[in-house]
């Protein structure tokens, strides 16, 4: 189930990226061994909106023959694979990893604009995940995704901080307190300092 701030933002994001290109160049994705050629051709091929979780979650998994990470070839992609995770599917075995290739771009590859985009689903996508019964990720690995995807974390922790609905208090409750003071860290295999 989505949520009308999630619908929101997947649109804002197919009119604020939706002059970018499909590459012509092949994707920055290992095709030898991680992700089949035939998936990489159609993610350059296809009409953007017809791609599915498979393409974006071999590509998302696949390793990048380069370290960093080609702007113009996120940038396209950002809007289907954003709707795709507004539908609850899966584009990464680990959530906190989600964002990894928009978080490798080169700084200054997104306008602020995009930023405010990207930010704003990121928002809307943890708001959901804080008040949902079952099936949803825990929101320390939210804060992880949006951190490694160089998104603003901040605007999400005040989020939560002032969110009075019960979930949500459970879970900040759950994460801060049993999960993160005994230690005094995050039992997350993709935390850092």
């Amino acid at each position: 189930m989505t949520t009308p701030a999630l619908q929101h933002a997947v649109r804002r994001a197919y009119d604020v990226f939706g002059e970018y290109t499909a590459p012509n160049e092949p994707l920055n994705v290992c095709t030898a061994c991680c992700m089949p050629e035939e998936l990489e051709r159609e993610m350059r091929s296809l009409p953007l909106r017809t791609l599915t979780a498979r393409h974006f979650y071999e590509y998302c998994t696949g390793a990048m023959g380069d370290l960093v990470q080609p702007a113009a070839e996120v940038r396209y992609l950002l809007p289907r694979w954003l709707e795709l995770l507004a539908a609850r599917e899966e584009t990464h075995h680990s959530v906190e990893l989600t964002f990894d290739r928009v978080g490798c771009c080169p700084d200054g590859s997104f306008t602020r604009e995009e930023i405010g985009v990207l930010d704003a689903f990121m928002l809307a996508y943890f708001d959901r995940h804080l008040n949902a019964t079952e099936g949803m990720d825990d929101p320390l690995s939210l804060l992880i995704m949006a951190d490694v995807g160089g998104l603003a974390v901040r605007p999400l922790l005040r989020h939560w901080v002032a969110d009075q609905r019960p979930a949500s208090t459970v879970l900040f409750v759950q994460n801060t307190y049993w999960d993160f003071w005994p230690e005094q860290s995050l039992r997350n295999a993709f935390a850092s300092d």
